[in-house]
């Protein structure tokens, strides 16, 4: 009996060993584009922040806001995917992976950690009796204002934001197409980030990444405008790669600014 209680005694130590302690953090992500979108993501921090996972929800139209009309003759495309698109860091490796879907077909892409510029404001607010501080950033393309909180030294914020002295509260990009809102945060006990794919497998470059999608397009446009009507005028599309890149987070890559 006794040998059957310390057996059980060390299962039960290691499956606790097993487990580890991670942040698990809630963000509301908004879009204002042609059409109001919504998503309910979720970032996964382990204790040491070496390693986050950063899961984008399903997209999904926000109730209650139309879309804006359309001018005369115009059409507009959208692309968007319900794609299990995510974000893993890893410090240690200095690599980020990401899985992305910005048209139809779906990318795996690993790039070095992006280095992100803060510049602290002397500007402070209370949201629920917690301190927020100011900061700001331009990130390929987009410019982005930031209230993170000092009571969470946690460096990691969701997408590719990181570098800060604190955990972001709120995200906000300066044309107010993009935003990201905290909604939560807990810690529990995981074995591992909810990672489902294999991140080295047909893993491409971020430059590489960015040539496939321009390719992608381009072709795509031949083969849209070639079944229209020819009585129609194109003013606008989201299938256009000047849309695409106008409504695209990263706008401008390092690489483009040479």
């Amino acid at each position: 009996m006794r040998f059957y209680l310390l057996l059980a005694g060390l299962l039960m130590s290691l499956m606790s060993h097993a487990q580890e302690e991670y942040f698990i953090i809630g963000y509301y992500m908004k879009y204002d584009l042609d059409s109001p979108l919504e998503s309910k993501d979720v970032l996964y921090i382990n204790k040491n922040q070496e390693k986050s996972f950063y899961q984008k929800g399903t997209l999904n139209n926000r109730e209650g806001i139309k879309p804006r009309e359309k001018r005369e003759n115009e059409i507009i495309v959208n692309s968007i995917t319900k794609a299990d698109q995510f974000n893993y860091f890893n410090f240690k490796e200095k690599k980020l992976v990401s899985r992305i879907a910005p048209i139809e077909s779906v990318y795996m892409v690993e790039e070095e950690i992006p280095l992100m510029n803060w510049e602290l404001v002397d500007e402070t607010k209370v949201i629920k009796e917690i301190e927020l501080h100011k900061a700001v950033c331009s990130f390929r393309g987009r410019n982005y204002t930031v209230w993170y909180s000092l009571e969470y030294p946690i460096h990691i914020g969701p997408w590719k934001f990181n570098g800060l002295p604190g955990l972001a509260f709120e995200i906000t990009e300066d044309q107010s197409n993009y935003s990201w809102t905290l909604t939560s945060i807990k810690k529990g006990m995981l074995k591992a980030f909810p990672l489902r794919y294999d991140l080295k497998r047909g893993a491409i470059s971020l430059k590489e990444y960015a040539e496939r999608v321009e390719y992608e397009l381009e072709h795509m446009n031949d083969g849209f405008l070639a079944r229209l009507p020819k009585e129609i005028e194109i003013i606008s599309s989201e299938s256009d790669n000047s849309r695409f890149k106008e409504y695209d987070l990263e706008r401008k890559y390092e690489w483009e600014n040479q």
